[in-house]
């Protein structure tokens, strides 16, 4: 075992020349020993968010993991789209790498390809406005379909709309989510209460048009 710690420990150190079969690894590694990621980062000293982080690269498809290999991209943009599905992935990842900036606008390009594609992939979220946001907050507690922490943030999200700032892809991945979860629950479908609601017959004519 301490080879093996020895090997991973001098590997991490030279990881950014080939962070994915340092990732594998380290994944290879935390199954066959059955420990934890805070205590890989104690053996091999890194931080046990580093740790994480190269991780996700691991966690990719296959055939995403062939980019990251190939054009040795930054570990941040696995971090983005480790839960994307395997086409979304691959989709994203090709558009980055057929025309592929200079290292220091890679993120950059990411983010603009990212955020293109989460639109159209999401076109009936997009035409959501505000107020609806903020009307799906107040309706999901009636419904005790979100978590008090999860109606404030789908809240702030719609007020955000509201005032026409820009989310980050983060915010948008969650924004999407909490949205996901109110469609899976009806809340999208039907008015409050099943009594007419201006609001609500709103949202269901933008779902329906998509």
């Amino acid at each position: 075992m301490k080879n093996k710690i020895d090997n991973l420990s001098n590997a991490w150190l030279k990881r950014e020349s080939n962070p994915l079969k340092v990732a594998l690894d380290i994944s290879e590694f935390l199954k066959e020993e059955n420990t934890s990621v805070h205590k890989i980062a104690l053996m091999i000293g890194a931080r046990s968010a580093d740790i994480a982080a190269f991780l996700n690269l691991s966690a990719l498809c296959p055939e995403a993991q062939e980019y990251f290999e190939k054009f040795n991209l930054p570990v941040a943009i696995a971090i983005d789209i480790v839960d994307e599905e395997d086409d979304f992935q691959i989709k994203i990842l090709k558009k980055l790498c057929d025309d592929l900036p200079k290292k220091e606008k890679i993120l950059d390009a990411f983010d603009i390809i990212i955020n293109k594609e989460h639109a159209e992939k999401f076109s009936w979220r997009n035409e959501l406005k505000g107020k609806h946001i903020m009307h799906l907050s107040s309706k999901a507690k009636n419904y005790d379909a979100l978590s008090k922490k999860q109606r404030g943030a789908l809240f702030s999200f719609g007020m955000k709309l509201q005032n026409k700032k820009t989310f980050t892809i983060k915010q948008r991945k969650y924004f999407y989510d909490l949205l996901e979860i109110c469609r899976s629950k009806g809340l999208l479908s039907t008015s409050c209460f099943n009594v007419p609601c201006e609001m609500c017959n709103e949202i269901v004519k933008i779902i329906e048009n998509k």
